[in-house]
């Protein structure tokens, strides 16, 4: 299993749709679509913004973390293509 974490948000100009880009410990990155509303919590918590009242995610994480405990890892068993490398 490979672990990842978000590079970059972006917006597919084909369709409109959001994409959430992930880097792959390998170096290769996985662009993932996702809903937009998904995108402003990844946006709000990588501008590392603090909203006046908690968002979803944070309601789901503050127990956790007060309880000290691990949240499971998400692991994505198939995908439809492969990863692009990166060029640069």
């Amino acid at each position: 299993m490979l672990k990842a974490k978000v590079e970059n948000l972006g917006v597919d100009p084909t369709g409109g749709q959001v994409i959430v880009l992930l880097r792959i410990e390998n170096g290769q990155l996985l662009p993932i679509w996702i809903g937009p509303l998904e995108a402003q919590f990844i946006a709000v918590a990588m501008s590392g913004e603090q909203p006046p009242r908690p968002l979803t995610p944070d309601l789901t994480l503050s127990p956790a973390a007060f309880f000290d405990t691990p949240l499971p890892t998400l692991t994505i068993g198939n995908s439809r293509c492969r990863p692009a490398t990166s060029t640069g």
